[in-house]
C-alpha cells in the first residue's frame, strides 16, 4: 500500500507546500504563478487515479484489498465471456461458453463480476474519447507544424520539427507497447477468423 500510494502522497505533499509559498509569495507575483503552475501540475494526475479500469496506483490498491490474483484480467475475461455468451442467444450455435469466472473463490468471483462492467464502460469511454478528442488534436497538431515547414520561418520550422518529433515518438512508443501486449491476440484473432472462412 506504501508503494502504491507513495505517488498520491508526493502529489499532494508538493500542491501543498506550493499553496503555502504561493501564499507567502502573494498570488499577483510572478513567484505566485510559478507556484500556481506547479499546484496544477501536481494535481492534475491525481484524478486519473481513480480510472480503476487503466490499472491505476489506486487499482492495485482495490486489487490487494479484494485479494484478488489479477483483477483486469479476469474482469476481461468475464467481460469477453458475457460478449461470446450474448452471441450464443442470438446465434444459439455451438456449445455455450463457460464462465471463466466460476473458478474462483466466491469473494474473488463476486469482485470481478462486479469489476467488469466498470473495465468494460470506462473502455468504451476512453475510446470513444480517443476517436473524437485524442486522434483529432494529433492530427491538427501534425497538420499544423507541416504547414510550419512549408511556409513558416526559420523559427516556425525549427518549433514544427520540435513538436512532431515528440508527437511522433510518444506515438511510436505507445503503439509499440500496444502491440507488445495485444499483439498475439491479435494475430491469433486474424487467424482463427481465417481459418473459419476456410
Amino acid at each position: 500500500m506504501t508503494v502504491y500510494l507513495a505517488g498520491i502522497a508526493v502529489n499532494l505533499t508538493v500542491a501543498g507546500v506550493a499553496v503555502l509559498a504561493r501564499a507567502a509569495a502573494g498570488p499577483e507575483t510572478r513567484a505566485g504563478g510559478l507556484f500556481a503552475a506547479l499546484i496544477l501540475i501536481a494535481l492534475i494526475s491525481v484524478p486519473t487515479q481513480f480510472l480503476l479500469f487503466m490499472r491505476t496506483d489506486l487499482y492495485f490498491v482495490l486489487q490487494d484489498l479484494a485479494r484478488c490474483g489479477n483483477l483486469y484480467a479476469d474482469g476481461g475475461a468475464y467481460v469477453r465471456y458475457l460478449a461470446r455468451r450474448g452471441a450464443h442467444a442470438i446465434t444459439g450455435g455451438g456449445p455455450a461458453p463457460a464462465d471463466p469466472s466460476a473458478a474462483l473463490r466466491p469473494r474473488e468471483r463476486r469482485t470481478v463480476r462486479t469489476y467488469a462492467p466498470l473495465l468494460a464502460i470506462g473502455t468504451l469511454i476512453c475510446l470513444g474519447f480517443a476517436a473524437a478528442v485524442t486522434l483529432p488534436t494529433g492530427l491538427t497538431v501534425l497538420t499544423r507544424c507541416a504547414r510550419g515547414l512549408v511556409t513558416g520561418d526559420a523559427e516556425a520550422r525549427v518549433d514544427a520539427v520540435v513538436v512532431a518529433g515528440i508527437a511522433i515518438t510518444f506515438w511510436t512508443i505507445w503503439t509499440r507497447a500496444w502491440w507488445d501486449r495485444h499483439g498475439p491476440r491479435v494475430t491469433g484473432w486474424v487467424t482463427r477468423r481465417r481459418t473459419a472462412r476456410r
